[in-house]
């Protein structure tokens, strides 16, 4: 019997994976970070157009290596990172907290 995250998972479009492969098992947090919330709007269309998953996971992913570790909240911390794409610069903030030593993130937006 296949467990319910790897059936959630494998919905995934082959682009979505590439989210996945940074952590998301969850295709509603893949959405979420791609398209904002009810009241949000992660404004990746700023930086990528199509709002491309796999061009989205490249930038959350620089900016997760490059960026400049920032308070976020009482127990977290924010990795924000100036990126430029298609001539425009702008702000991509990528909210985490450390798990077992690693990097666990679940959002990430243009400011």
């Amino acid at each position: 019997m296949v467990g319910p995250s790897l059936r959630k998972s494998s919905r995934l479009d082959p682009a979505k994976r590439r989210l996945k492969l940074l952590g998301f098992s969850n295709p509603n947090k893949v959405n979420k970070i791609i398209n904002g919330s009810a009241n949000t709007n992660h404004k990746w269309e700023l930086l990528v157009p199509d709002k491309n998953p796999n061009d989205i996971a490249d930038i959350i992913k620089e900016a997760l290596e490059y960026g400049i570790t920032t308070p976020y909240k009482p127990s977290a911390s924010s990795k924000v990172l100036s990126v430029t794409r298609n001539g425009q610069t702008h702000v991509v903030e990528v909210p985490f907290v450390y798990v077992d030593g690693k990097i666990n993130f679940g959002d990430a937006w243009i400011r």
